[in-house]
């Protein structure tokens, strides 16, 4: 749906490239901070328990870890998904936009870090503020490359307005639920990011408003 078809542009002058080898380096990161998440979750040493209900008790005193570790997955999910469909879009990249992209990066690495600190530590405002801070400049590098790449008219000619909207309104749910996130830390810290669960469902609904417009607007070129 996303995908764009156009071939990069030769440049004699080397100010611009493809795309292509920026975004196999972009999963590749991705895939090893998934693959951080899954080996950094430690098995539980509950020692010697007699009955199921003390393996109950302390099985429900780790599940904040899971819950963080689940919830940056699925953050980390909707973040390749949105970089996925933004590179998609591009013709061509120059070596700003490089950078920009490194420098999401860096935020990439750096959730399977602050999932740990806040698993381990999930009544400690200031780990819960560091885990949303991440995500939260995460989300506002990848608007600045959006940002960028539109003004240095790095994206395909023939990208629709209705695209432009859609990917706009991606870009901005997540860092803003992340800024919730922080400001309700200062008042329920142990479950303020939960509020950033609701990122799948608002995405959801986002992807079907935006088909409908799409099909709209495919509609009336038509006519």
């Amino acid at each position: 749906m996303f995908t764009n078809h156009s071939q990069p542009q030769p440049d004699e002058t080397g100010a611009f490239m493809s795309p292509n080898r920026t975004r196999d380096i972009t999963d590749a990161i991705y895939a090893f901070a998934l693959t951080l998440l899954v080996v950094t979750i430690d098995i539980p040493k509950f020692g010697q328990l007699s009955t199921s209900e003390e393996f109950n008790l302390h099985l429900w005193a780790i599940m904040p870890q899971i819950l963080v570790y689940a919830l940056s997955f699925l953050l980390l999910a909707i973040f390749w998904i949105t970089n996925h469909k933004e590179y998609n879009l591009l013709k061509r990249v120059d070596s700003r936009l490089l950078w920009l992209n490194f420098l999401s990066l860096i935020f990439v690495i750096f959730i399977p870090f602050t999932t740990d600190l806040m698993g381990e530590y999930p009544r400690f405002q200031s780990a819960g503020i560091i885990f949303d801070a991440n995500i939260l400049f995460l989300g506002l590098t990848y608007y600045a490359i959006w940002t960028y790449a539109e003004k240095r008219k790095l994206f395909s000619t023939n990208l629709s307005p209705v695209v432009r909207r859609e990917l706009r309104r991606r870009l901005m749910i997540v860092p803003i639920l992340a800024l919730v996130a922080i400001i309700l830390s200062f008042f329920v810290p142990l479950y303020s990011n939960l509020v950033c669960l609701s990122a799948p469902v608002i995405m959801w609904i986002i992807d079907a408003k935006y088909d409908k417009e799409l099909k709209e607007a495919e509609s009336g070129e038509k006519t």
